[in-house]
């Protein structure tokens, strides 16, 4: 998921927030870089993760069978629809998105209102509207998947803003993010399994790449 261009640009911005700074030592410089590098990590499981909080905020608290009125199908087959997704069913059970929900760098749990709201969007989509007129098969829930992460990568502007508030960084991870959201979903097409991409292609030579670009600096 690192890449050297988004190493480059991390040390950059070391930098520049040391600027001016008296004393600046290459080590703190570095080991700066290197927690922006593995807190990448965290921010694509906080995407992840998304989608399994909204299931689970959808189930908790907009449950049809609670309605005061008698509910009608299309609510029944929406509710089912959102919290009952293959697919999001195999992701929570992936190891490291497990680890990560019982102790989030972002809690969605604290955001109930902006996802409620960004779950009403999705819900005025031509996606949803076409998911909900065809039969609730894997097929049309695994779709469905992909263009919620989809939209919420490239068009939702709430949820945008709120990576950007968790995130100083979120503008040039967002991309490389997105690119390892679409192999997981070739992955599993192709698998039915989950995998998670790996952070580092080589940690180490990444790591001395980072250490590297500091010391060039001074």
């Amino acid at each position: 998921m690192l890449n050297r261009r988004l190493i480059r640009i991390k040390t950059f911005q070391a930098l520049f927030s040391e600027f001016g700074q008296e004393n600046t030592r290459p080590s703190t410089l570095a080991a700066n870089v290197k927690k922006s590098m593995h807190g990448m990590g965290n921010n694509l499981l906080a995407v992840l993760s998304f989608y399994p909080s909204l299931s689970h905020l959808i189930e908790a608290e907009h449950n049809p069978d609670e309605f005061k009125y008698k509910p009608r199908d299309e609510d029944k087959k929406s509710f089912n629809f959102i919290t009952k997704n293959p697919f999001i069913e195999d992701l929570m059970e992936h190891s490291l998105l497990d680890g990560y929900m019982k102790r989030p760098t972002l809690d969605w749990n604290t955001e109930k209102d902006t996802m409620f709201f960004i779950y009403k969007e999705i819900c005025k989509s031509p996606e949803y509207k076409s998911a909900m007129e065809s039969d609730l098969d894997e097929s049309t829930s695994f779709n469905f998947a992909k263009f919620v992460y989809k939209y919420l990568l490239l068009d939702s502007v709430e949820f945008e803003q709120m990576m950007e508030d968790n995130n100083i960084f979120w503008y040039d991870e967002k991309i490389p993010i997105l690119k390892s959201l679409e192999k997981i979903f070739d992955d599993y097409e192709a698998t039915k399994t989950i995998k998670i991409p790996e952070l580092f292609k080589n940690e180490t030579e990444d790591l001395a790449m980072a250490d590297d670009l500091v010391e060039s600096y001074f």
